[in-house]
């Protein structure tokens, strides 16, 4: 029978993780909604699709830059306020957008300088979010509650599409994004309702050496620098091509309008959410860095198939199981990461796993951008691209032994 002790602690935990999953739905239904209007405002109102990389990269270069420095801040205070400020900051952000749609002045520049600013407040949420997890929930349920917080997250980039277009049916841009801002604002308040038990032992913050021991720790496990070069190839060879090119494919291949792309880009959430899901119920506790790289083989070859795309529901097919395939790899690495790391270096280790990997990310999205303007079909790249992620991740598979010892 379960004592008063451990059903205060239960209680204390379910609570604090619903305010965290319903905070989520908003601010992931919010981030969903403005990077799909932003895209749609670039290529659709301003006409400038050779720009789009140029904005994505803005959006996720300051990620690579401050990411670390959250995973810092993430082991050191509160990851619950440090996800409240950066979620309200955004917020006043949003505010300063609508302004300047309203005076007409939301060009191409001042998109790239505020797609940069949303990027630098957004590095310091994520560590945060995966952090407090590891902190509140206990290790045999951690896949559990990690694949609950992703389906939450991809529910909201299901609907967040879907809205968005909606919201440009029935308003405009500036409808839109004060939608963004008011999501946003509920967030944060949620966030800051959020009561912690954990109290850091560190009473003085020393960034650069607290970088320097995650970067150690991390060096000294051959686990997590394979990891790391696994998501610094996979995030070279496919986000660039595949994120750019569904706005595209919508644009261009499938001579679509926003309700289009919405319906591609909920498509990929939908896959995502649903595998997630299947995690939660299903505990896999045996093979799963195989079963991670067994998943983005198939990500190269969906890749591919979505090179050769001519109808609506063809291209919904393959992004839906591109979805699948994310959950599958995300979830399980990123479990194993946090169930075999010192809890004192979780926020680190995975700030500095996302910093490094998501480093060839923004490059990535430069290189299509480029390869665009110079006159090569969005087809094209993912044709190639696809072809030299599933080789690479092949060879991976069979090569690294690590992949079938860590768990």
């Amino acid at each position: 029978m379960m004592n008063t002790s451990a059903i205060r602690n239960s209680l204390f935990i379910k609570k604090e993780i619903l305010f965290i999953l319903i905070s989520s739905l908003f601010s992931g239904l919010a981030i969903s909604i403005y990077l799909f209007t932003e895209q749609w405002y670039v290529i659709n109102y301003l006409g400038l699709k050779a720009s789009l990389g140029i904005v994505m990269m803005a959006t996720t270069i300051p990620r690579v830059f401050f990411m670390a420095i959250g995973g810092v801040l993430a082991d050191r205070f509160k990851p619950s306020k440090i996800m409240a400020i950066s979620v309200l900051t955004r917020s006043l952000l949003i505010l300063i957008i609508l302004l300047l749609l309203i005076q007409d002045k939301f060009n191409i520049s001042i998109v790239t300088i505020t797609a940069l600013l949303f990027g630098t407040l957004d590095a310091f949420f994520w560590p945060s979010r995966d952090t407090i997890l590891a902190r509140i929930v206990p290790k045999e349920s951690l896949t559990q509650a990690i694949s609950m917080m992703q389906s939450v997250t991809q529910f909201t980039v299901i609907i967040g599409p879907l809205v968005g277009a909606l919201l440009l049916k029935v308003g405009d841009y500036t409808f839109a994004f004060g939608i963004i801002g008011l999501l946003l604002i509920a967030s944060s308040f949620l966030l800051f309702l959020v009561r912690e038990s954990y109290q850091s032992n560190h009473e003085k913050v020393n960034i650069l050496s607290d970088l320097k021991e995650g970067i150690q720790y991390v060096w000294q496990s051959r686990f997590l620098k394979l990891i790391l070069s696994i998501f610094f190839v996979v995030n070279l060879l496919f986000f660039g091509p595949f994120m750019i090119g569904m706005p595209l494919i919508a644009h261009e291949v499938l001579k679509g309008d926003s309700t289009t792309l919405g319906y591609i880009m909920s498509s990929y959430s939908l896959g995502m959410v649903l595998s997630a899901l299947t995690l939660g119920f299903v505990k896999i506790r045996k093979k799963r860095a195989v079963l991670s790289i067994s998943f983005i083989i198939l990500e190269g070859i969906l890749l591919i198939l979505l090179s050769q795309t001519t109808s609506l529901w063809e291209s919904m097919i393959y992004v839906f199981l591109v979805g699948v395939s994310m959950s599958m790899v995300n979830i399980p690495l990123f479990s194993l990461i946090q169930e075999t790391t010192d809890p004192a270096y979780v926020g680190r280790v995975i700030s500095l796993d996302t910093t490094i990997s998501l480093g060839l990310v923004p490059v990535s999205y430069g290189l299509v951008s480029q390869l665009i303007s110079s006159g090569i079909s969005i087809s094209m790249i993912q044709l190639v691209f696809g072809s030299l992620l599933t080789v690479c991740s092949i060879f991976t598979l069979v090569f690294a032994r690590t992949l079938y010892t860590v768990d």
